[in-house]
């Protein structure tokens, strides 16, 4: 009796084909909703920037189109509308606004053939950077898009309420893929593909002079770090080219993976995501390669402080000293300053005031004063140009009077090299610490605090004492009738010896 082959179990798990058919379905029916969703959020934009009517939304016969078409469809409907406002300017004349409706329906043959020739300029641009890999992401499948659809007719011209030329594009199943405003179109190009690598490494060569050094004994130990400064240097860089849309946009593509087709509003989110993928790019470059030199500290060193004492000295020679009465004490103001005179010398042997030039004006500073709490003003002049240019000196003089009323007015300069142009000089006064800042190196003291004791040193020497006791020295008291500058000449020759007596005395204190 035969006997046949023993039955196989099935090994088959219908079960996972099953589940595996369902996850498939889902994702596909998943992909639609989303496609359709977008589809959707497109008519939308459609509807709110360019106010396209949905009859617009789908475009029929796109099989047998031809450009000849598209603009034979837009020279009738301009037609169209050129005879209904024409209508109706015969019967109101002097309407305005159908004037220049009527100005705009009669450019649109010259509209047509510009945007012919820039379709054509696109696309010859669109082919040379596509074979040289030059057009980023973002523009690459959807200027695509366009340009077939102009060359193979699946193009519509339309017309908004106020008569601006739009054109329309199509895809291959006739579903309207974009809208372009006629002006919008003629300023539009190619973002162009930027090679992140070629820029990173330019970027490195540019801030890797920055290493970190450490003296062990006989050696100076190298490191080529990525370090606080060099973050510094990357997020100014990335801030400055960020700042154009098309870079941006580039990026995000880029760092995407192709996913952003954004070209404009982009969040911070966004940024800080191309930030971080340029910064981890720049610290892949960095290799933590150590080197050892000899050790030049000290040469170093020596080298700076003489280099220090050369900047110094080439500033020109400065006097900085504290200001005298007519019987050589100190002299303090009303406010209980005490004054200080800066000057440099020139080469022909005169004294000038420091000058200051900032935006708007030069400042010629000639007084620095210092209060009891260690607070620094200076006082002088400034220097300012005059808007416009001027006839006469007569007519310069007026115009600054007006634009500099409640201040002092020097005098009115003429410039030698332009004629007709002025400069105002005005008492000038302030307290600004950057100000005060940029005199201190100006003379070579440093800063604000290495200036102020400069100035305390400069006291001490010339009197052999501090200047507390000057500033706070008591306030004479005043009377009512001392304060009133009419009745100061009511005083008798007695009362007023008496006053001089007490001054003098309190200085003296």
């Amino acid at each position: 009796m035969a006997t046949g082959n023993p039955t196989q179990a099935i090994q088959t798990n219908f079960g996972a084909i099953v589940q595996q058919g369902a996850s498939t379905f889902a994702q596909n029916a998943e992909r639609k909703r989303v496609q359709a969703e977008r589809d959707y959020q497109k008519q939308l934009q459609f509807e709110d920037r360019y106010g396209i009517d949905e009859s617009l939304f789908n475009l029929e016969d796109t099989e047998f189109r031809t450009v000849n078409d598209t603009t034979t469809e837009a020279l009738s409907m301009a037609r169209d509308r050129y005879y209904d406002v024409y209508k109706a300017l015969q019967k109101d004349p002097t309407n305005l606004d159908l004037k220049k409706r009527l100005g705009k329906i009669k450019n649109s043959v010259t509209n047509i053939g510009m945007s012919h020739q820039k379709m054509q300029a696109l696309g010859e641009d669109y082919l040379k950077k596509i074979q040289n890999d030059e057009i980023s992401g973002v523009d690459e499948e959807d200027w695509q898009t366009k340009l077939e659809a102009a060359d193979e007719g699946r193009v519509a011209i339309n017309y908004d309420a106020d008569d601006n030329m739009q054109f329309l594009f199509y895809d291959k199943d006739g579903k309207l893929a974009d809208v372009k405003g006629y002006k919008e179109l003629l300023s539009g190009s190619l973002v162009n593909k930027i090679d992140v690598d070629t820029e990173v490494n330019e970027l490195v060569k540019n801030i890797g002079g920055f290493k970190q050094s450490t003296v062990e004994g006989e050696y100076i130990r190298t490191q080529n770090v990525y370090g606080e400064a060099q973050q510094t240097q990357v997020n100014e860089w990335l801030d400055s080219q960020l700042k154009d849309d098309d870079v941006m946009a580039d990026m995000l593509n880029q760092v995407t993976g192709g996913e952003s087709k954004k070209k404009e509003g982009f969040t911070e989110e966004e940024y800080n995501k191309v930030k971080g993928y340029v910064e981890r790019q720049v610290q892949g470059k960095y290799k933590g390669e150590d080197t050892l030199s000899a050790n030049q500290v000290a040469l170093t060193n020596k080298r700076i402080a003489a280099d220090r004492e050369k900047t110094k000295a080439g500033k020109g020679s400065v006097s900085l000293s504290p200001s005298v009465d007519s019987d050589g004490q100190p002299l303090i103001d009303k406010d209980n300053n005490v004054e200080f005179s800066v000057s440099r010398k020139k080469s022909d042997g005169s004294n000038v005031p420091i000058e200051i030039k900032t935006d708007n004006s030069d400042i010629f500073v000639s007084t620095i004063k210092r209060d009891y709490n260690g607070r620094l003003s200076v006082e002088g002049n400034q220097r300012v140009k005059l808007a416009g240019t001027y006839k006469s000196r007569d007519e310069a003089l007026k115009s600054a009077k007006e634009e500099f009323k409640g201040k002092s007015l020097r005098r009115i300069t003429e410039s030698a090299t332009s004629k007709g142009t002025y400069y105002a000089v005005t008492e000038y006064s302030d307290s600004d610490e950057t100000l005060i800042n940029a005199v201190a190196d100006q003379i070579g003291e440093g800063d604000y605090e290495q200036l102020r004791d400069k100035l305390d040193a400069s006291f001490q020497e010339r009197f052999n004492a501090n200047y507390e006791p000057f500033i706070s020295m008591p306030v004479p008291e005043i009377t009512p009738q001392q304060r009133n500058p009419a009745s100061i000449q009511d005083l008798t020759d007695e009362q007023k010896q008496a006053a001089r007596a007490k001054i003098d005395s309190l200085r003296k204190q």
